[in-house]
């Protein structure tokens, strides 16, 4: 990050809704002073802002400039970008999950797939038709199949703050283990409904752009634009919605 760059709130702050962008004009010891469009100026620690991409990937859907590929064409998003995908299909959600997991193992990352029994064998049907021999990327460790329920915390245990600590103990391993990096996507379920699971989702946004982990959260609704829907857009630096991903937040708004 540099004087002039432009960067976007990764999180509501008073004042300025998540995903508000604006310049860098100072870096100091503690704080960044962003100026905004509307000529407020404020300061931020760094893990509160992200850096906002080039307007566009290539046609195939890969990133520039050392940014993650997604496979899916859109934006380019830095990693440790926090992202959700937002799908009323089985196939489209996991014709999107697999291809943010195929990108990552072609690119050498580790990739946590937290994705329940009922969708493991049409991931891994994806994956194959993408070129991707899943069991070998088990058995060598690239790519970890594991179910939501191991992930998340159970209704009666969860919390904003212990599901913080649970989902990046578990994350901070793989990125820490491979140089390449790493990513992870979540089938959420019926946990929107979850209280605090919102504020979950706004607080690890800093936190994942900290350790790098580039992460997806796989959003099912039977109908188009439902409140969780909404939510999750609004909260996501990036979304991913009908093969394209754009920015989230504002952007979305």
């Amino acid at each position: 990050m540099k004087v002039g760059d432009t960067v976007r709130a990764a999180i509501a702050l008073p004042g300025m809704p998540a995903g508000a962008t604006g310049t860098v004009q100072e870096i100091g010891r503690l704080f960044v002073v962003v100026v905004f469009a509307d000529g407020h100026q404020r300061h931020y620690a760094r893990q509160q802002l992200l850096p906002v991409p080039s307007p566009r990937q290539g046609a195939d859907g890969r990133g520039h400039e050392g940014a993650p590929s997604f496979g899916i064409v859109g934006v380019q998003p830095p990693r440790g970008s926090h992202c959700c995908l937002l799908s009323s299909g089985q196939s489209a959600m996991v014709r999107g999950a697999a291809s943010f997991a195929a990108a990552g193992l072609r690119e050498g990352e580790t990739v946590m797939c937290a994705v329940p029994g009922k969708w493991r064998a049409a991931l891994l049907s994806a994956l194959g038709l993408m070129g991707i021999h899943a069991a070998g990327e088990t058995n060598r460790g690239q790519l970890i199949l594991t179910n939501p329920s191991r992930l998340y915390l159970p209704r009666s245990q969860f919390s904003a703050e212990r599901q913080l600590e649970k989902t990046m103990g578990a994350l901070a391993g793989a990125a820490r283990a491979n140089p390449k990096g790493a990513r992870a996507f979540a089938f959420v379920g019926t946990r929107p409904a979850l209280p605090g699971w919102w504020e979950y989702e706004q607080e690890i946004t800093p936190l994942f752009a900290e350790s790098g982990v580039t992460a997806l959260c796989v959003y099912q609704s039977t109908r188009c634009g439902t409140e969780p829907w909404r939510r999750a857009a609004e909260l996501h630096p990036y979304v991913v919605r009908e093969g394209q991903l754009t920015q989230g937040g504002m952007a979305t708004a």
